[in-house]
């Protein structure tokens, strides 16, 4: 009897957090939550992607991303740590751009979401659309002599 996992090869799963939206003026995106337990894949991994479009209004602009982890659907939420992060990539952004962070999601507490903290610095009317989608994964591992 092997002892390795065997889950369904190559199942991957869209599991949006902050559908595309302009954000005007200053504030915070709190994407909906998923529930992990929701998902029969059980997905091992998530690649978390923020895509930020061009500012409007002038001025200029940091925006954060986050990712954050609940017991609970409605409150309890706190930044994922550092140790479930597979990279460091930087998920802040000051220009339009994507960005891409893989994590360790199924290290993670039952309720995730994705969290966008936008800053503006003079202009007038600033605005700038963005989404961040969150995609579970789950690592291919088929019986062979190498893995």
């Amino acid at each position: 009897m092997s002892d390795k996992l065997f889950v369904r090869n190559g199942s991957v799963g869209l599991l949006q957090s902050i559908a595309p939206v302009v954000q005007t003026g200053d504030g915070t995106v709190t994407g909906t939550y998923f529930d992990r337990q929701a998902y029969p894949e059980d997905f091992a991994d998530a690649l978390v992607v923020a895509s930020f479009g061009a500012l409007g209004g002038g001025g200029t602009v940091s925006s954060t991303v986050t990712v954050e982890e609940s017991d609970a659907s409605g409150s309890g939420y706190t930044q994922v740590t550092d140790e479930n992060l597979i990279d460091e990539s930087s998920m802040v952004f000051t220009a339009a751009g994507i960005a891409y962070r893989s994590i360790r999601l199924n290290k993670l507490k039952r309720y995730v979401r994705a969290k966008a903290v936008v800053d503006f610095t003079a202009g007038s009317s600033p605005s700038q659309p963005l989404s961040v989608e969150i995609i579970g994964i789950n690592p291919r591992w088929n019986p062979s002599e190498d893995n």
